[in-house]
């Protein structure tokens, strides 16, 4: 494989035409630069700082003699005493900058230091990684492209994730699913795009857990726009891939030219009705009985209330009603919901997933693993009914996170191969007998 860096343009794999087409469209513009990466795990340590669990080779830690078992107490002068702490940091550093490590190691304080080496590239099996960036309200972001062996221009299938607010990217972790997925289409022949979210990886902006739904959906739609236009992107052939909540983008990205979407565990009902039923799922499956159950419940349902329709954040939620805290406080904090902005899930409450899916023309294939507890084979049967050309099938021994129950940590290939079946169907003339269609 070969490794450059044009234009800061960054690919992998074979020079030619592609390389050169990524060159040409970014050649006119400043480019996004690769993040620092500094090639730390880490633990908190009670009292302060962080533990070293493990230190990637060729890193910058690595350069500058990190150890596993240092204990990190300050990053170039600064205290740190969170993971978060760290992360605002690394991100003010840019690439060749000397970075000092301040650590406790036998009772003796070390100053150590390297200059900041940038973050690596995925790494495909058969394929290219390229990346590209897209320009939005409130900055730049990173666009991550994977190009399959031979000539472009070719099928494009567009990822849009679910609701992890981690970067999209997995240059570090070749096992996560989402990657897994992506490569193994790449393998088949399709080219994929995932864009990251705001103020994540690469990407410019405020952090992503601050943004909206309606901010985010914009990037997603630039980001469409923008792949339509690339010389690898062959003309009427782009696939949406939603997953969990990247569903609820998909019905919104769709047009009359897009060639087919396919779904996996996601859902059209309303946010807040999806997660009051996931949470009693949840319970369920925990063991807790009634009448503590219906307790829950109840409170649950009155925060939503007070979140959903009188757009309250949780914080004046509790405030106004205390009695609504117990097993619903590490959920709902502050201005949060699930670890993000309360208006993110308020703005997205708002829209009409059902009418939106009522009018996607394209072929929709919506995927429901039987031991996914988030959402539910009613869900999926639901979004095929809706749509006009919609398709359902189900996959056993698989759980949300498209993992087999069975080795919780692998990738299921059957979610794959529900995938890419479907595409390469609808890359001839669309032959959806191999699904069962719904009515």
């Amino acid at each position: 494989m070969i490794a450059s860096v044009q234009c800061g343009c960054t690919f992998v794999g074979r020079p030619g035409a592609v390389s050169e087409t990524i060159e040409r469209l970014t050649m006119s513009r400043a480019l996004l630069a690769r993040r620092v990466h500094l090639g730390l795990e880490l633990d908190s340590v009670p009292g302060g700082g962080l533990s070293v669990s493990a230190v990637s080779q060729h890193s910058t830690a690595d350069a500058a003699g990190v150890l596993v078992g240092d204990r990190l107490m300050d990053l170039a002068g600064r205290r740190v005493g969170t993971a978060d702490e760290l992360f605002a940091i690394v991100r003010t550093f840019e690439l060749g900058d000397r970075i000092s490590f301040g650590v406790e190691r036998g009772g003796d304080r070390l100053e150590l230091d390297a200059p900041a080496g940038c973050m690596p590239l995925e790494s495909l099996a058969q394929g290219d990684v390229l990346l590209d960036e897209i320009e939005t309200t409130n900055g730049r972001r990173r666009v991550i492209r994977t190009v399959p062996a031979g000539d472009p221009p070719f099928p494009v299938v567009y990822v849009l994730p679910g609701a992890d607010w981690s970067s999209c990217e997995f240059p570090l972790d070749p096992t996560a699913p989402v990657f897994q997925l992506v490569s193994g289409l790449t393998r088949l022949g399709f080219a994929t795009q995932r864009v990251e979210r705001s103020g994540v990886g690469d990407s410019e902006g405020p952090p992503c857990r601050e943004v909206g739904f309606e901010s985010e959906l914009e990037q997603y739609r630039v980001g469409l726009e923008q792949l339509r236009h690339w010389d690898g992107c062959r003309s009427g052939s782009v696939f949406l891939l939603g997953i969990s909540l990247g569903g609820a983008i998909a019905p919104l990205l769709a047009d009359n030219v897009m060639r087919g979407i396919a779904l996996f565990g996601t859902t059209a009902r309303p946010i807040s009705r999806a997660t009051y039923d996931s949470a009693e799922r949840f319970w369920r499956r925990a063991g807790v009985g009634e009448p503590e159950l219906s307790r829950r419940l109840a409170r649950l349902a009155e925060l939503q209330r007070l979140v959903y329709r009188e757009k309250l954040t949780p914080e004046q939620a509790f405030a106004m009603a205390p009695g609504l805290r117990p097993n619903l406080e590490t959920t709902y904090v502050a201005d949060r919901a699930f670890g993000r902005t309360v208006r993110f899930f308020q703005e997205l409450d708002g829209v009409d997933l059902e009418a939106a899916w009522g009018k996607v023309l394209c072929p929709v294939l919506a995927i429901h693993a039987d031991h996914d507890w988030v959402t539910t084979r009613d869900d999926a049967l639901a979004i095929a009914a809706l749509a006009r050309a919609g398709c359902f099938a189900e996959i056993t021994g698989v759980d949300h996170e498209m993992r087999e129950v069975d080795e919780p940590a692998a990738f299921s290939p059957a979610v794959l191969e529900a995938v890419a079946t479907f595409f390469n169907e609808l890359s001839e003339p669309p032959r959806l007998s191999s699904y069962t269609r719904a009515t």
